[in-house]
């Protein structure tokens, strides 16, 4: 059992390595793909923020930094998600 649960952190913390390399090379390479992450990030945090917030409130007296923090950057992902479409919308 516990090997199990060792490798379904592994499998979970593997993914989040691919995913930050692949946001890293968009905003250094690839930056037409900005958008995208962006939008991809405030999908899973607004997703994480109902799953904390609505859909499973009482499941712990206390609630982690990071549920605090991910209101905050909500309307901060959203801005810059705005900003960043608006940019490729603008005429060269």
């Amino acid at each position: 059992m516990t090997i199990r649960i060792v490798g379904v952190f592994a499998w979970a913390g593997a993914t989040q390595i691919v995913h930050g390399l692949a946001m890293l090379a968009a905003a250094l390479r690839y930056r037409t793909l900005v958008p995208f992450f962006l939008l991809l990030t405030l999908v899973e945090r607004s997703v994480m923020t109902l799953n904390w917030w609505v859909l499973k409130p009482g499941v712990a007296d206390h609630r982690p930094p990071e549920t605090w923090a991910t209101l905050v950057l909500l309307p901060v992902i959203a801005f810059f998600l705005i900003r960043s479409i608006a940019r490729r919308s603008e005429p060269a």
